[in-house]
């Protein structure tokens, strides 16, 4: 199990980050966890991630996923954001 796509490095303030995140996997079903990230963000069932970038917001925002398969297997996917204005 690991995760194939890249993150995005940076996003503009004010605007909205969509990141579909892509795995590959022995297992059909994956389940995906956003265990730390800026305030807002999201990710769906889908693992697409969200994030409403405040206006407000400046610098670099750590983000961590988990990705667990339905054989057991578990990733990390850890990156950082930087928000630019």
């Amino acid at each position: 199990l690991f995760v194939t796509s890249q993150p995005p490095r940076e996003v503009k303030a004010g605007t909205t980050l969509t990141y579909p995140v892509k795995v590959k996997a022995k297992g059909a079903k994956v389940a995906y966890q956003l265990d730390s990230g800026p305030k807002g963000m999201t990710i769906d069932a889908a693992g697409v991630l969200t994030w409403e970038v405040p206006a407000t917001a400046a610098g670099s925002h750590d983000v961590i996923l988990s990705v667990k398969d339905e054989t057991g297997q578990e990733a990390f996917h850890t990156f950082a954001v930087r928000v630019v204005k």
